[in-house]
């Protein structure tokens, strides 16, 4: 009997090896076939040549079906997991992608490694709904408690941007400006409309108000601020306070000329405040044509473009004003994110604009698709001005 146990056991051990030797040599094949690529891209010397080397580049669609076909040859082997992660990283806003995650959702949303993937993804791209999905099946189970404050998180950040996102969609629709969104973003914002935003919004705020309550002395890994409850704050306050459709809140400050600024002092007007940096963020740079344009455009209008400066030296700053590079008013907070007006107003990315209109509502926020828009969407709020005034005047 001894010996048939034995026998069984190595068995099993070799399947499991199996798996695990498929896993890493076929890992190993696609992460060398980008090695040789990425060196001969280098070593290109003209544009044919490195059109020739990119058609040629490893094709991770080409890996799919082996990956699959260790997870499924092998469900419950560990080596499966990896398998299905490393499809759900490679194609993650794809049918593959989508068909990972799924699994993982149903079958392993139990595990440590699932569960720190799931909590490492949220906070960029889009809406997608299999991602969804799988952060609630993974906030269903039980965790090291870092872990599981990192997922608890993870899903009210998530759930957070599909909200602001929506509302992004309608800016655009109300502009007749599609602009990047994709059929997948669309299709995901519909079943939020269908299931109800406010739902949404209700729920983002319980779920952050859980992390603050029960995870106040867990510190992330990688993440500024570290404290899992200090981010929730900082995240909550701008659910509450920083939505397009709120009124802002007021900045009181003074700008690098040494004149007072208040934020609520500029109704009346179309206000852009513009978040970013001259030292750190090459796009802010690269963005000042297209800034000096814009106040240049409405120079004759009631419209003010603010720049809200991080981590800037103000001596530079000055510089830059006085040699016309910059031609909007400059304010500078602090070395980093946590300065006073960048922190409360939760900035962890630059550039990121907000338009404010007359009333000091905000009309729109972000980055992408923000600045593509931002002269339709001011031509839209000073046509409403005018039409107001015209019927005050009635």
């Amino acid at each position: 009997m001894s010996l048939w146990i034995a026998l069984l056991v190595a068995a099993l051990g070799a399947e499991q090896q199996s798996a695990r030797s498929q896993f890493e040599s076929l890992k190993k094949e696609f992460d060398s076939a980008k090695v040789v690529y990425h060196d001969a891209y280098r070593k290109a010397k003209t544009d044919e040549e490195r059109d020739a080397v990119f058609k040629k580049q490893p094709n991770r669609q080409d890996y799919m079906p082996q990956f699959f076909q260790i997870a499924e040859a092998h469900p419950d082997d560990p080596a499966a997991i990896d398998a299905l992660l490393w499809i759900a990283a490679e194609d993650m806003f794809w049918s593959d992608g989508e068909k990972a995650m799924k699994i993982l959702a149903e079958k392993h949303a139990d595990g440590p490694q699932v569960a720190e993937y799931a909590s490492q993804n949220s906070r960029y791209g889009g809406p997608f709904a299999p991602y969804e999905e799988l952060l609630r099946a993974v906030d269903k189970h039980e965790h090291e408690r870092d872990i599981q404050a990192a997922i608890r998180l993870t899903l009210g950040l998530y759930l957070k941007m599909t909200k602001e996102t929506y509302d992004r969609s309608q800016v655009l629709v109300s502009i007749g400006h599609r602009g990047w969104s994709n059929d997948t973003d669309f299709q995901n914002l519909n079943r939020w409309t269908e299931n109800g935003i406010d739902k949404l919004s209700a729920e983002v705020d319980a779920i952050l108000e859980s992390v603050i309550a029960e995870y106040g002395d867990v510190k992330l890994k990688n993440s500024f601020p570290e404290s899992a409850a200090e981010i929730a704050k900082q995240q909550l306050f701008e659910l509450r306070n920083l939505q397009i459709g709120q009124l802002a809140p007021n900045i009181e400050a003074t700008d690098i000329a040494g004149t007072a600024f208040n934020l609520n002092d500029s109704r009346g007007k179309v206000v852009v405040l513009d978040f970013g940096s001259h030292r750190m963020c090459g796009i802010c740079v690269a963005l000042y044509p297209n800034l000096r344009g814009l106040v240049e455009q409405y120079k004759n209008q009631p419209f003010e473009l603010i720049g809200i400066n991080v981590g800037d030296d103000v001596g530079k700053l000055r510089e830059l004003t006085q040699s016309n590079e910059v031609t909007w008013k400059l304010i500078s907070d602090g070395k980093g994110y946590q300065g006073p007006i960048t922190s409360r107003w939760a900035i962890d990315s630059m550039p990121t604009f907000y338009v404010i209109d007359h009333k000091g509502i905000i009309r729109d926020k972000g980055y992408h698709g923000v600045f593509e828009v931002m002269a339709t969407l001011t031509d839209k709020i000073l046509a409403e001005m005018k039409a107001e005034q015209r019927a005050s005047q009635e």
